[in-house]
């Protein structure tokens, strides 16, 4: 008989949702999918963005779910938004005789609910998030917590290496520990792959693309432009896409920092645009601390880009190598940053070759090793 699962998670993910459909189409197991909210499957308004947005690729097709009854409140996803009614978390749990709950992520009433419910009913649980011990304030409480988290999930679907490091730390053993990489859908985006014409002396186009919030650093990547000797600067492009509530300031830094011949701003660039925009580029960049993993990084991979994260992007340690697909400066140093920048127009003739090992590596980082963890918790039940 054919195993179910209950998957519960906050929303519809832009980066889950054709995952969710291969794991129903692919897998030996029935799934199902409860939603916390459906905010993201409309037009709403995202904070880090700083305007409203609606993805252009389907978020709910193709895979069983429904959504639990909630409110979301203004402002951003937390313990307390949405605001989920506990009936319908019953309501889910009894719904069938599941086999195991996953559960992705702890931040919501619901979702501890949900834990507890499982708990209690004796029902195995998974757990995935994407937390790391850099990004995460540890206190006794919340340690004590994610001890008996740990301790107690069937299977913890580790998702990189420093998320790894995460669940060992609060004492995960080898046997609940499955690999299931934060990844995104490789073929789609590779279908979409043009090389980019080679021209003679053509500047080399750099490429940023995340939300204007302070952690993501875009105000320390033109800084760091600003810093490159002029006969270098010369023959180098920066393109920021994204919006949020620094754009002002970025667009009044670059006209101080004498950038406007150098620097474009092109605003928010959705999902079904952007594989367009990596293939114009030459080198993506994310300059970000505390940064979980990255995973618009996978996405510049995938269209064969040598990339540059700092050593506080999570996905560095696991895909990309110093001088082989790109470059890793120390976070929040702007020598640091202007160094790589640096290194990779000194580079230019070689990352064409780089692009290449970008995609060899992130060919074994994609949701076949998703469907093969997923698979393998499943078994162990």
């Amino acid at each position: 008989m054919r195993k179910k699962i209950a998957y519960f998670v906050s929303h519809p993910i832009q980066y889950q949702a054709p995952l969710l459909r291969k794991i129903s189409e692919e897998c030996g197991f029935d799934l199902h999918v409860f939603f916390l909210s459906d905010l993201s499957t409309g037009s709403y308004l995202d904070t880090g963005f700083g305007q409203s947005i609606e993805w252009d690729i389907p978020l709910t097709s193709g895979y069983s779910h429904e959504f639990l009854e909630s409110t979301f409140l203004n402002g951003d996803f937390s313990l307390k938004n949405p605001k989920v009614k506990l009936r319908s978390v019953f309501k889910a749990i009894r719904k069938e005789s599941w086999d195991a709950v996953w559960i992705h992520g702890y931040g919501n009433m619901a979702l501890l609910a949900v834990l507890v419910l499982a708990r209690l009913k004796g029902l195995p649980y998974f757990y995935r998030a994407d937390s790391t011990l850099l990004c995460s304030s540890p206190s006794t409480a919340k340690d004590l917590f994610l001890s008996s988290l740990v301790k107690n999930a069937q299977a913890l679907l580790w998702s990189s290496t420093d998320n790894l490091e995460y669940y060992k730390h609060y004492g995960a053993k080898e046997s609940q520990l499955f690999f299931m990489p934060l990844a995104v859908d490789n073929e789609a985006f590779q279908k979409q792959l043009k090389p980019k014409k080679s021209v003679t002396n053509a500047p080399v186009k750099f490429l940023f693309a995340s939300k204007f919030v302070s952690r993501k650093k875009a105000d320390l990547l033109l800084h760091a432009f600003a810093n490159l000797p002029d006969e270098f600067r010369s023959r180098a492009t920066l393109t920021l896409a994204g919006s949020g509530p620094l754009q002002h300031q970025l667009e009044e830094q670059t006209v101080n920092l004498q950038l406007e011949n150098n620097i474009s701003f092109v605003g928010f660039v959705n999902q079904q645009q952007m594989p367009t925009l990596l293939c114009e580029h030459d080198v993506f960049v994310l300059p970000s601390v505390m940064e979980p993993f990255g995973l618009i990084v996978n996405e510049a991979m995938n269209l064969s880009k040598p990339v540059i994260v700092t050593d506080q992007v999570g996905c560095a340690r696991d895909l990309v190598e110093h001088g082989l697909n790109g470059w890793v400066a120390k976070a929040d140093d702007v020598a640091s940053m202007t160094s790589v920048l640096l290194s990779a127009l000194e580079s230019s003739a070689n990352l064409e070759d780089m692009g290449k090992q970008s995609l060899k590596r992130i060919n074994q980082w994609g949701f076949n090793q998703n469907i093969e963890g997923l698979s393998r918790a499943v078994d162990a039940l």
